[in-house]
């Protein structure tokens, strides 16, 4: 991507690269961290709609984005985000096979 506001010879990352959280997943994402015990709490910033994640000694941010309807979490909580992508399609072949 280019923009007029970014110097030349570095890039942006899409939004729609993720790491994100569906919607309607997002309540067993929170449960997921807990259950890992890795700390979370509301964000900071009362304008902003999500939680930040403490992770390697920082707070990162996992907040609502509105045009994506969905949570987009920081990119360094990738590894995170990815091992509960794994456990819900698995939870969710479990359930198939077991039906």
């Amino acid at each position: 991507m280019s923009s007029k506001h970014t110097p030349k010879g570095t890039s942006q990352r899409s939004a729609a690269a993720g790491p994100w959280v569906k919607s309607a997943d997002f309540d067993a994402f929170c449960g997921h961290l807990t259950a890992r015990g890795i700390q979370h709490r509301e964000h900071a910033d009362p304008f902003i709609r999500g939680i930040q994640v403490h992770h390697d000694g920082h707070w990162m941010a996992v907040q609502w984005n509105k045009n994506w309807k969905r949570y987009t979490a920081d990119r360094r909580l990738s590894l995170i985000v990815q091992s509960f992508a794994a456990e819900r399609a698995a939870t969710a072949k479990a359930t198939r096979e077991a039906a």
